[in-house]
């Protein structure tokens, strides 16, 4: 099948009618073995040959159309059973298979494996799903793409990588909260130091005209003097001592630039109580393994449970033990979207798989929903290459590695999985807060310990054991 031109088009793998030889019987002749072993780039089948190809449905690299029994065909976008026959597969991997036997002249017949399983090794040495079909000899190709691990290399043999993916975190995203530390978000960093530094040197400068003045200084007056000027930022009316001229000009500063700071930050605080903040607490396996409360879901018998059993140490080790805690659940991918909607949802199970499968899950809840319910962890793990599998020792596999090689470098597979993932980017970077207008609730305003905190402060100040100044004492009122 000739290679689709025009953009965003999508090869289709179908059923065809084996007319041609077994690869078996074709491999026997000496002519195409030299011929193979000589020039693998432009190698044919002069006389065709017919492929048993496996394969299961995982998008975005594959995915399965069936047919109903009257005839018509429906595509297993998000990987819900339904009743049918597999009649063909769509997406990256297909296209690629169809370019494989377009260019080498082959026919083939597509077969699923029995467990619909990637494949493992069972504890009596055989092997399951895809590869134990490969293994077994019972296909030809299986498509994969499968990593590239050291255990499958000894029984298998790997084509040139399509592809590197890693693994990470799917979880949902919280319900939006209000930021309990917002009203510290007003002003930058640097504003916090430079008014608590004028507030440290206008309280001192106070003391020191104070001390020039009276020439004594007790305890009651520092704290006096300290619970003003605080006043003043809240806007409350402050009965203020002033002897000299020098004092009643320091007050009138740090008044003028009180209230200034003051207007300011009640307005930008107005702004923010309608900021939401959407938590997304899950973003490493250390939080994974530390909250009692959350499970994984794992796939079985894939490239990640024999990684978190082999581990001898580390966050994977620890992983790993949580199966025998009871927070594991394994889940066949083809269940995944049901999966989503229901366990992951609940905001208590995380999904753990390659990053491609996570982000295709994601970008289909959005074209159901229209919305970003789910998130993408920043830790990423188990790194590696993904390639198809042919039989140990397969003749074919140099001229199947050579023009896999060209689509690759020519970045064709890389805009095949981008064609199958368009709504993911919708909620790759999808905000972690929103703007809302709704009415602020109790639990809104003391959300923030820190404004319970500081609220009191002023009244404090009302609170004093010393007595008040005498009645001709000039008095400026700052209120």
């Amino acid at each position: 099948m000739p290679l689709p031109t025009e953009p965003g088009s999508q090869a289709k793998a179908t059923f065809v009618v084996i007319m041609a030889r077994p690869l078996k019987e074709v491999l026997q002749d000496p002519e195409v073995l030299a011929d193979i072993h000589q020039h693998p780039l432009t190698f044919r089948f002069c006389r065709g040959a017919s492929l048993l190809v496996t394969s299961t449905h995982w998008p975005p690299h594959n995915y399965f159309v069936l047919g109903s029994a009257d005839g018509t065909k429906g595509e297993d976008d998000d990987g819900h059973k339904e009743t049918g026959s597999l009649v063909a597969i769509e997406g990256p991997m297909a296209n690629v298979l169809s370019v494989l036997a377009h260019t080498l002249n082959f026919t083939y017949k597509l077969i699923t494996p029995a467990d619909n399983l990637w494949g493992g090794q069972l504890p009596n040495g055989s092997w399951t799903g895809m590869l134990g079909q490969v293994i077994r000899k019972e296909v030809d190709l299986a498509l994969g793409p499968f990593s590239v691990t050291l255990e499958r290399t000894k029984v298998v043999d790997l084509t040139t990588g399509v592809m590197t993916d890693d693994r990470c975190l799917l979880a949902a995203k919280g319900a939006t909260e209000v930021n309990p530390w917002s009203f510290l978000m007003v002003l930058m960093p640097s504003v916090w130091v430079c008014l608590a530094a004028t507030l440290l040197l206008v309280w001192g400068t106070h003391l020191l005209l104070a001390f020039v003045t009276k020439q004594t200084v007790d305890w009651r007056l520092m704290v006096e003097v300290y619970f003003r000027m605080l006043r003043t930022l809240f806007n409350q009316n402050v009965n203020w001592r002033s002897v000299t001229s020098l004092e009643r000009f320091l007050m009138f500063v740090w008044l003028l630039g009180g209230l200034v700071m003051t207007w300011s930050y009640s307005s930008n605080l107005t702004s923010l109580l309608a900021v939401r903040r959407i938590p997304q607490s899950i973003q490493t396996l250390r939080t994974l393994i530390d909250d009692p409360s959350l499970t994984l879901i794992l796939t079985p018998n894939t490239i990640i449970t024999t990684s978190l059993a082999l581990s001898q140490e580390g966050e994977l080790k620890e992983l790993h033990r949580l199966d025998s805690a009871g927070r594991t659940v394994y889940v066949q991918i083809n269940d995944f979207p049901r999966t989503l909607d229901t366990l992951v949802k609940q905001d208590d199970h995380v999904l753990l798989g390659t990053t491609s499968v996570m982000a295709t899950l994601i970008a289909q809840s959005f074209s159901h929903t229209g919305e970003c319910s789910f998130y993408l962890s920043r830790q990423k793990v188990l790194s590696n290459i993904h390639s198809m599998v042919v039989q140990q020792g397969s003749p074919i596999l140099p001229a199947i590695s050579h023009r896999m090689r060209q689509m690759i470098e020519a970045g064709l597979y890389t805009h095949w999985v981008e064609t199958r993932l368009r709504n993911y980017t919708r909620c790759r970077k999808s905000p972690s807060s929103i703007t809302v207008r709704t009415s602020i609730a109790l639990t809104g305003i003391w959300s923030s310990p820190g404004q319970a905190a500081i609220w009191p402060l002023p009244s404090l100040s009302d609170i004093r054991s010393w007595k008040e100044p005498p009645l001709w004492m000039p008095v400026l009122d700052a209120s």
